[in-house]
């Protein structure tokens, strides 16, 4: 695996029918108590793209034609007892649709880019979200312009303790 974060990306559109095909099989990520909260908000709009921008000072990336607002609807996990997790679980729950957005975005030949910096109350505002509906992820999805040099990760041996046998 050799998966990147992208942060230049061709100015070229990412299909429809592609991006339906990503998020159809992102759905079935597993979630605790099978909750599936997560949503998703897809933007192609150059302008609106532009105004997000603004409110995200964690965005590094250039020309991304396409944004996926992964977005947790707090008050249907709420609902379905998601909150016995704590007030964590929907967080988790986007990491790994995320992850399941970005394995399958780089297997088509595109790349991702996960923004986690930005203010939630004013891109809540600005897209006129749901009410219930939390932005947790801006995700940057592409075609990338270039593919960086991997960057340096800690070898398996520090990150794993094995028990028996």
């Amino acid at each position: 695996m050799s998966r990147r974060t992208i942060r230049d990306f061709e100015d070229k559109d990412v299909p429809r029918d592609v991006i339906v095909k990503i998020l159809d099989v992102a759905r079935w990520s597993p979630s605790g108590s099978n909750l599936q909260d997560w949503r998703f908000v897809i933007i192609r709009d150059k302008k609106l793209i532009k105004a997000l921008k603004m409110f995200s000072p964690g965005w590094i990336g250039r020309g991304s034609p396409t944004v996926i607002v992964i977005c947790s609807d707090r008050k249907w996990a709420y609902e379905k007892g998601g909150i016995l997790g704590g007030d964590t679980m929907y967080l988790i729950h986007a990491g790994i649709v995320l992850q399941s957005i970005a394995l399958l975005a780089y297997s088509l030949g595109l790349g991702t880019n996960p923004i986690l910096s930005f203010s939630k109350d004013a891109i809540k505002e600005l897209l006129k979200l749901p009410e219930d509906w939390e932005p947790i992820i801006l995700l940057l999805i592409g075609y990338p312009r270039s593919i960086p040099e991997p960057t340096p990760r800690l070898p398996l041996d520090k990150l794993t303790l094995w028990m028996g046998g």
